[in-house]
């Protein structure tokens, strides 16, 4: 068992031979898909949609200024107006989610019979499209953990509030969620490594980091959450083993090429595009040059929206609108309640680019900005764009290598759900598709060629990456 003095390489060969495992002495894959199924069943998941004005609990005045709830806590909706000179719009008015709150994202991680392992939950949300999905130890809103809502204490809240000084920390980030339709919304995703024994509540099961990944190929199964905390679980710092040849060679049980060289990528990365230097210098240069300017008004002054009992919408129904749904849903803190959920019109894009340079893998990231973000501009996929984007009449650049990839390019595709707590049946596309490093690809300003170390390690800062890459990072599987 490793001790809470252990040092970092030592936590780095652990993450990676968990990543490397997708078989479980508690559980195969196969048996953690029946077991989803089974709660998917067990679970009674009635959620109708309801006018925004009907919504009980919650403040929808007449004049339309605001959406509350009338605690004063969870979230509320405004609207507000943007103005940029990033993109192709310069300035335009939308609501958006305002959750002041940082949530806990937090999963408890445990070695056994020398894997570490993650407790993983079987959740259901009102907004998911398939009901249960895999889920973290814990994932709870300030909110929902003072118990503003009246119901119970999540369960292993006390493990990451009171006893985490106890605890090994694997990962520890205030990172971002949708900066299209989130205000300055953060989450505290943490990990975090125990010795002792637990108790497994009978909603959670015991994963590899590896069967976590595979079970990312199936659509709509493992949840946003769940993806962006496994993203920051790196292994960077065995980036020399191969080099040295040392005995610690777990990427030599690879058979698959292209997940072979990932892996050797994630610890080889010497042969880079740009250097770190250069990456940040990039990135710094983005930021100064592009200004956003987000400014607070009403629900009622919105332009081009139509703010009604009902719901908000766009005048053209396009993009997303919000929604009211009454929900009734066993097996949660609270078993019923009533809420405001943004409606996704579409199955939007979200996609990365990627090839050797020199061996190594590297991705072709853009510099993004969103209304939404702390900090303006994250790191985004190649392509993210909504339905509406990918059919209209300036098309996002690089779309054509991703519609016209042929299947042999493709490294991974599927359609995963955002975040059910705050968002009704959305879902993106997540594809990743290889080019031979011989192909030219005309470069932007915008956009830079990084090597997978480099994103890993961009991926243990807060606040750099956002929430789609982060997904598409958590999805590759090296088994």
């Amino acid at each position: 068992m490793i001790s809470v003095n252990v040092m970092s390489k030592e936590i780095d060969r652990l993450i990676a031979k968990s990543a490397l495992t997708e078989s479980s002495s508690h559980h195969d894959t196969t048996e953690v898909l029946s077991w989803l199924k089974e709660k998917g069943l067990e679970f009674q998941n009635n959620t109708q949609k309801t006018s925004l004005a009907s919504l009980r609990d919650w403040e929808y005045p007449k004049n339309n200024s605001i959406l509350q709830h009338k605690s004063g806590k969870f979230f509320q909706i405004f609207g507000i107006r943007v103005h940029t000179n990033f993109g192709e719009v310069e300035s335009w008015t939308q609501p958006i989610i305002d959750q002041p709150e940082i949530g806990i994202l937090g999963i408890i991680a445990r070695e056994i019979n020398g894997i570490l392992h993650f407790l993983m939950q079987a959740k259901m949300e009102p907004g998911n499209l398939n009901g249960v999905q895999l889920s973290p130890t814990l994932q709870a809103t300030r909110s929902n953990y003072t118990r503003a809502h009246g119901g119970k204490y999540p369960n292993y809240l006390e493990y990451f509030l009171g006893k985490r000084n106890r605890y090994v920390t694997l990962v520890d980030q205030l990172q971002s969620e949708h900066g299209s339709k989130f205000l300055h919304k953060r989450n505290r995703n943490t990990v975090i490594l125990v010795e002792e024994n637990i108790q497994q509540h009978d909603d959670y099961r015991w994963l590899t980091l590896g069967q976590i990944k595979k079970l990312c190929n199936e659509d709509n199964l493992v949840n946003m959450d769940t993806r962006t905390v496994i993203a920051g679980l790196s292994f960077v710092s065995e980036r020399h083993t191969k080099a040295e040849g040392g005995d610690y060679s777990l990427g030599s049980t690879i058979t698959n090429q292209f997940k072979r060289d990932l892996f050797w990528s994630a610890i080889d990365g010497l042969e880079t595009a740009y250097s770190n230097r250069e990456i940040v210098s990039w990135f710094t240069e983005l930021k100064c040059k592009y200004e956003m300017k987000v400014q607070r008004i009403s629900l009622s002054e919105l332009e081009l929206w139509n703010v009604e009992d009902d719901m908000i919408e766009h005048c053209e129904s396009k993009y997303f609108r919000i929604i009211g749904v009454d929900v009734k849903l066993s097996g949660r803190e609270i078993e019923q309640w009533s809420q405001p959920l943004i409606e996704s019109l579409g199955v939007g894009l979200c996609a990365l680019i990627i090839k050797k340079v020199n061996g190594v893998y590297h991705f072709l990231i853009q510099g993004k900005v969103e209304c939404g973000n702390l900090d303006a501009l994250e790191l985004a996929p190649t392509v993210q764009c909504t339905m509406q984007g990918m059919t209209g009449t300036n098309p996002p650049k690089y779309l054509d290598f991703i519609q016209n990839a042929d299947v042999s390019q493709i490294r991974f595709d599927s359609h995963l759900s955002e975040e059910g707590g705050r968002f009704f049946q959305y879902q993106n596309r997540y594809i990743i598709v290889e080019v031979e490093e011989t192909t030219e690809i005309p470069q932007s300003n915008n956009f830079i060629w990084m090597s997978f170390q480099q994103i890993l390690t961009l991926l243990q800062s807060s606040g750099v990456i956002n929430i789609h890459t982060r997904s598409l990072i958590a999805c590759l599987s090296f088994t």
